[in-house]
């Protein structure tokens, strides 16, 4: 193809490259109204071409960089072709159903234990008469332990039983269903209120993904990819250091904590972050958050 066909070219020759029409600006997100990347024709003499490196900045949008040049097509000595160039998007979130393994509740005790000073059964129920209050309400479940003697062997075993709160709220007297035991004496020895706990379940629920973006050599703070922060998901572990899947009172985070981020409708993450490359070597970090149940 005749150079003349090309008087757009600033120089006489073709021998570097030369915008072929306007710049198309692009928005690669349906969540964002901004226009991040844009795509833009040249042309220039095959004998000259020499790729561009990727992050060039774009000559009249010094904030977009090369992400991709697109094949070239030759046209009679000269070759077409399409440079792609990206803003690092800002950062952006979008609303998932997701499938998350909410964490369990221990059943262990969370509350002070109160020594029990006296007990009373009477028409299939217990009355528990603690030191101090119990602060437990009806409803509410609790533990009550005790020492079993055998009456033949004389052999004392220690007991526990979980009951619902018949009674409470009021002084330091609290009444359950009956609690004994045949072949032997009962001493009780103290009553506590507790968490009645739950199982590690799957449940669908509303999560929101979380997208950042960085490129390196640009972006401040990040040289490569591997400097970009990574935020890791909610993790417990028990008193030993052993990761385990339950809070209870003594886990970190503890229960206590746990209940607080519950009040607050706290967003946790479940899902640790994840890095990707979205386009040229523009990095993606993906992290999913829900909200504390």
């Amino acid at each position: 193809m005749p150079l003349a066909t090309y008087a757009n070219f600033p120089n006489t020759n073709g021998t570097v490259a030369t915008v072929n029409g306007p710049p198309v600006w692009e928005r690669p997100f349906p969540d964002l109204t901004a226009e991040l990347v844009v795509k833009q024709n040249y042309i220039q003499q095959s004998s000259t071409f020499t790729p561009l490196a990727l992050d060039t900045p774009h000559p009249d949008y010094p904030d977009a960089y090369l992400v991709d040049e697109g094949p070239r097509e030759d046209v009679g000595g000269f070759y077409k072709w399409q440079r792609t160039y990206a803003r690092i998007p800002p950062a952006r979130t979008v609303m998932e159903g997701y499938a998350w393994y909410v964490p369990g509740i221990g059943s262990g005790a969370v509350y002070a234990a109160q020594p029990i000073t006296g007990t009373a059964n009477s028409a299939g129920v217990t009355t528990i008469t603690a030191s101090s209050s119990p602060t437990i309400s009806v409803g509410d479940q609790c533990s009550v332990r005790y020492n079993f003697t055998d009456s033949v062997t004389g052999t004392i075993y220690g007991r526990q039983v979980f009951r619902t709160a018949l009674t409470g709220t009021s002084g330091t007297t609290v009444k359950v269903a009956l609690i004994s035991e045949a072949g032997g004496t009962l001493a009780f020895t103290y009553v506590q209120k507790v968490e009645p706990g739950r199982p590690v379940e799957s449940l669908e629920v509303a999560s929101q993904l979380q997208m950042d973006y960085w490129l390196p050599g640009v972006s401040t703070g990040v040289t490569t990819a591997f400097d970009v922060p990574l935020i890791r998901c909610l993790e417990i572990y028990d008193g030993t250091g052993t990761k385990v899947q339950s809070f209870t009172a003594s886990t970190a985070p503890s229960l206590a904590d746990w209940r607080a981020h519950v009040a607050a409708r706290d967003k946790i993450c479940v899902v640790s972050s994840v890095l990707t490359r979205w386009m040229g070597n523009i990095y993606q970090r993906s992290t999913r958050y829900c909200v504390a149940q």
